[in-house]
């Protein structure tokens, strides 16, 4: 399919750079063979190996978000109900297998406030 429409749609290529596992290593670590599109110099800095053991990193994010999910059933497979939210808040409920979750995300650059909803208690 992208085929057919190069060289006027170029694709998602930019976006879609190898893996970076090893700041020191060739390619990154992403592989020993000669990768189809180049590791950029800027995205070393963000190595898996570089990134390991730092609390604030977005691998240690990831690692104790995919916990989390393993401790709650309600996350993996329960229904999802969005609730509303305003500004850079997302907000949902999971429910199943016995947990009802209120589940609410501030992706501000500042803190924010959630009000109390009367059927799910103190937040």
């Amino acid at each position: 399919v992208g085929i057919r429409f190069w060289p006027g749609v170029k694709g998602r290529d930019g976006c879609r750079t190898p893996m970076v596992w090893e700041v020191r290593a060739d390619n990154a670590g992403f592989s020993t063979a000669k990768p189809w599109l180049p590791v950029p110099a800027s995205h070393r800095s963000r190595a898996a190996d570089v990134q390991n053991g730092e609390e604030q990193s977005v691998l240690s994010v990831y690692r104790s978000t995919l916990a989390l999910r393993r401790q709650h059933p309600a996350l993996v497979g329960g229904s999802i109900r969005f609730l509303d939210a305003e500004g850079d808040m997302l907000a949902f409920i999971r429910e199943g297998d016995g947990e009802r979750l209120l589940c609410v995300f501030n992706f501000a650059g500042e803190p924010a406030t959630w009000p109390l909803l009367p059927d799910i208690g103190t937040v």
